[in-house]
């Protein structure tokens, strides 16, 4: 939480307006409030922001693909609505990575541009020639992949193998932002600490849950 609400500073003393930066600024110190004092309400006022901020961008964005930021965002929003609210932190942080999966998974399939882009740059990095057309297919391949594991992360019952993949991915995607712009994109990272975060948390709760079952059941044993 504290992470994302760096970056969507940084991006916003960028770029942003004083609205945004002032909105960012007050997102961050609440952030910090909840981490250093433990003072959950404060989350409150992240997922408020941050919520506010995707349905802004939902209904004013000028991309085609701007109707999914709602549920593209879904984890910015997600993350700290579930440290406001701990008893329902496994179904609130399921259904924020769910949609946030499947909205990127919808983008990708929509051959976002940008995402065609991060596709080629990686390409060029590590010295491969990517051809739009092949970008173009590699991301259908993700797009679908994303849309999966989000509608079965959605599912009833823990889903630890997804959410370990999901984790991973978003990480991944994360990175792809300081790849793509270098050192400039490491607060466009930031920002999108939830996507793996959110599985993430996910994964180490069910694990857990897991290894607590175990454990009685091996000293039961004589």
């Amino acid at each position: 939480m504290v992470l994302q609400c760096a970056g969507a500073l940084g991006i916003a003393a960028r770029e942003g307006h004083v609205i945004e930066q002032a909105g960012t600024a007050l997102s961050l110190g609440a952030a910090l409030f909840v981490a250093l004092r433990g003072e959950r309400r404060a989350a409150w006022v992240v997922a408020g922001w941050f919520f506010a901020e995707a349905l802004y961008e939902t209904f004013t964005g000028s991309e085609p693909t701007a109707v999914l930021d709602l549920g593209c965002h879904a984890a910015r929003y997600g993350v700290p609505l579930a440290v406001a609210v701990p008893s329902a932190m496994v179904p609130i942080l399921r259904t924020a990575a769910s949609l946030t999966f499947i909205g990127h998974g919808l983008e990708a399939l929509l051959l976002k541009p940008i995402f065609v882009s991060y596709i080629e740059v990686a390409g060029n990095r590590v010295g491969l020639v990517i051809s739009h057309q092949v970008a173009a297919g590699m991301l259908r391949v993700i797009g679908t992949v994303d849309v999966v594991v989000g509608i079965v992360l959605s599912l009833r019952g823990p889903r630890p193998w997804v959410a370990g993949y999901m984790s991973v991915w978003g990480v991944i995607t994360a990175l792809a932002r300081v790849v793509y712009a270098g050192p400039a994109g490491l607060v466009d990272c930031l920002l999108r600490a939830g996507n793996g975060g959110a599985p993430l948390a996910l994964w180490l709760g069910w694990r857990a849950r897991e290894g607590a079952a175990v454990t009685p059941t091996r000293e039961a044993k004589p």
